[in-house]
């Protein structure tokens, strides 16, 4: 992690492997996408060297290709596909989560009519 005001930097153990991560748009919020799953943190808490919250995994022959949050931190979505032996995307998929007061829920599992994500973007 960079800190800008100070320009000093420090590793956070818990982002140790992270393929791809979101920034919700009030900066509250963060999601991390490494190999054991998708998880989610205050970003206070990330900071203060909280463990993020597990809130899914992916198959063992998929990865996460992009996470987006909503601007409040409230929704997430997250590209997944399955790679084929020569690299090749298939089956690619979006997953959606919601937070709730007892923690992150999945809602929805839907396809996706592409196999590569140059980005990914929160709109409403």
């Amino acid at each position: 992690m960079l800190t800008a005001s100070t320009g000093k930097s420090q590793t956070i153990p818990t982002l140790i492997g992270v393929s791809w991560f979101a920034l919700s748009g009030d900066r509250s919020t963060v999601a991390l996408a490494l190999d054991s799953g998708i998880y989610v943190s205050a970003v206070s808490a990330l900071l203060s060297g909280a463990q993020p919250t597990w809130i899914g995994s992916v198959g063992a022959s998929q990865k996460v290709l992009n996470l987006v949050l909503d601007p409040t931190g409230a929704h997430l979505a997250a590209l997944v596909s399955a790679t084929k032996d020569d690299g090749t995307s298939v089956n690619t998929r979006e997953l959606g989560y919601t937070k709730t007061s007892s923690g992150w829920k999945w809602t929805y599992d839907g396809p996706v009519p592409f196999t590569k994500a140059l980005g990914q973007a929160w709109l409403g």
